[in-house]
């Protein structure tokens, strides 16, 4: 039995984060999978504790908001944190400190 779209997280995040329906796709044998522009973003540094680039997607539903994201650079953030030993998070969904 498989969910309906609108009770998938594809449902609602996918216009929230221009994502198709699988963040990695399927792939043949012997070739890399492609990523998602939610987990393709860059983790270079910018300075100031941000990443250099974001992903960034207007709201879906029409507040005007935009929302940036950069999963990767949030990732690296929390390893990070974790190996430190640190027990709060250091960043918020979005990857942003």
């Amino acid at each position: 039995m498989s969910a309906r779209p609108d009770q998938a997280c594809n449902g609602c995040h996918q216009p929230e984060t221009s994502t198709p329906f699988l963040h990695v796709s399927n792939r043949a044998a012997f070739t890399p999978a492609v990523l998602s522009p939610f987990l393709s973003q860059s983790t270079v540094h910018a300075g100031g504790g941000m990443p250099a680039g974001a992903l960034v997607v207007p709201d879906p539903v029409p507040t005007g908001a935009v929302f940036k994201y950069n999963e990767p650079w949030r990732r690296v953030c929390e390893a990070t944190r974790m190996l430190s030993g640190s027990p709060v998070c250091w960043s918020r969904a979005n990857g942003g400190h």
